[in-house]
């Protein structure tokens, strides 16, 4: 069944059930926020129910199996030679304490459905997840899975576990995998990340991913969580229920996501984008920048940081629809992103309680349209007031109704930048015939009347642009953006 907010989903198994009501026993730890109330459900193996193709009823008391078909066969004869596939392994291939291995051209399939094995919660965002996966590695460097294909694998299709360093995935398949595609999970104690096993150095590239996440719905083409220093280019992903990709947690930072295509996401949950992320604990690692804090303020380690190395989301071209909010959602914490020279169509950029952030050399296109997304949020959210070094600059922002911002509902309740708490927000093209800024949902400014609040200096507004126009901007934009596949 769905979270009550529509946020992931959970799985239980039926303890006993009536014409009438459904007892649910074991289950529920899929998704880590939890819910007082569920919405939708589906139900499986109850034989009453065997009543559309493709469903199937097992028989435990007396071992049989009864399936109905496709429809692409309906006869004893035709069904004869079929073959059914029983899936009995979580995992296909288990790496452990190894160097320098390479699976090249395999098939992955028909590997266990794992959404009742045991899940935990890595790190503070919303996800819990199996550690398990088709492949599984673990405590390894230099690994590569290359050129192979992952069809219906019943959880993850890959994952690495903890200290896995060095190591590549690239020009793969995926489809309908049963959770995630690609998992990146380390582990640490506590807040002191120096003593993380995590992974680390990894390339992620010119993959092919798409119908994920046919049973877990807190689920992404890609996840990590304590991991760090992750490069993520040239990869297509479509067709899931929420995040395309998601970082659960702020842990050493550094990572680089470029020159993926991203869209049809957020199609079974909602309050999300194609990108998510989340920073809700601090680590100490020693992968950061200087924060500032004595050693003895931090466990006494000497050379580390709360404040992750930055990261970056460049180059992309995200299409935000369905039930997404945002097409680059940093929500509760995130901070230290760079969000460059994007092409972001039907949503934009959100911060929420996080600092150190800039959206900036992005191209938005109709953001706020609900016929296409959710929540009519604009070309820059930002839900935080009291958060410094925020930006919003050199961005081509193209509305139907002119309207550019979302500040805390409307735009910032306090335009005093003397202290840096407000979103600095300058050197912008406006594209709309009745371009407007509004100050905490009440006074409407033009252009002039904002700039001389000290907003959007060196900004302007223009014309709405021409559809072909538009096509032409976005391909100037994406001028280098190409992704090639082996596969």
């Amino acid at each position: 069944m769905f979270h009550g907010s529509l946020w992931g989903g959970w799985m239980f198994r039926i303890a006993n059930r009536t014409n009438t009501t459904i007892q649910l026993g074991y289950g529920g730890f899929q998704e880590a926020r939890g819910a007082s109330v569920g919405r939708q459900f589906y139900v499986e193996n109850i034989k009453e129910e065997l009543d559309s193709p493709q469903e199937w009823f097992y028989d435990e008391e007396d071992g049989t199996l009864y399936l109905y078909p496709n429809g692409t066969a309906n006869t004893a004869e035709e069904l004869k030679d079929a073959d059914v596939a029983v899936p009995l392994l979580d995992s296909l291939i288990s790496i452990r304490g190894a160097k320098g291995i390479v699976l090249r051209g395999l098939v992955f399939t028909e590997t266990r459905a794992t959404f009742l094995s045991q899940y935990e919660v890595p790190s503070g965002g919303d996800w819990s997840i199996h550690r398990g996966g088709a492949v599984f590695v673990e405590d390894s460097e230099s690994i590569a899975v290359i050129g192979s294909v992952f069809n219906q694998t019943g959880g993850n299709a890959i994952f690495f576990s903890s200290s896995v360093t060095d190591s590549r995935i690239s020009d793969n398949e995926f489809v309908q995998t049963g959770d995630s595609a690609v998992a990146l999970v380390g582990k640490t104690e506590g807040i002191d990340g120096t003593r993380a096993t995590y992974p680390n150095r990894n390339v992620i590239e010119r993959n092919h991913i798409h119908e994920y996440g046919v049973y877990g719905k807190q689920t992404s083409c890609f996840f990590q969580a304590i991991a760090a220093n992750t490069t993520l280019s040239n990869n297509i992903c479509y067709n899931g229920p929420r995040a395309g990709i998601n970082f659960n947690d702020g842990f050493g930072g550094g990572n680089l996501m470029r020159d993926n295509l991203l869209f049809n996401h957020v199609r079974e949950t909602g309050d999300h984008g194609p990108f998510n992320s989340w920073d809700r604990q601090p680590y100490l690692t020693r992968n950061g920048v200087d924060d500032g804090f004595p050693a003895d303020a931090k466990l006494g380690l000497e050379g580390t940081s709360i404040v992750k190395a930055q990261d970056h989301i460049m180059n992309n071209f995200i299409i935000n629809g369905y039930n997404g909010v945002w097409a680059i959602d940093h929500d509760d914490g995130s901070q230290y992103y760079n969000d460059t020279s994007n092409v972001l169509v039907w949503g934009g950029c959100k911060n929420f309680l996080g600092h150190s952030k800039s959206c900036d050399h992005n191209i938005i296109i109709y953001p706020g349209i609900a016929e296409r997304s959710s929540g009519s949020r604009r070309c820059q959210t930002d839900d935080n007031g009291v958060f410094a070094d925020q930006y919003f600059h050199n961005n081509a922002c193209i509305t139907v109704d002119g309207v550019a911002y979302s500040f805390r509902g409307c735009n910032p309740a306090k335009l005093d930048k003397s202290d840096g708490t407000v979103y600095q927000t300058a050197q912008n093209q406006f594209f709309a015939a009745n371009a407007s800024f509004e100050e905490n949902c009440k006074t409407v400014y033009d252009l002039e009347g904002w700039q001389a609040l000290g907003q959007d200096l060196g900004s302007t507004v223009a014309e709405l642009p021409a559809v072909s126009e538009i096509i032409s901007m976005a391909r100037t934009k994406l001028e280098n953006f190409y992704v090639e596949f082996i596969v």
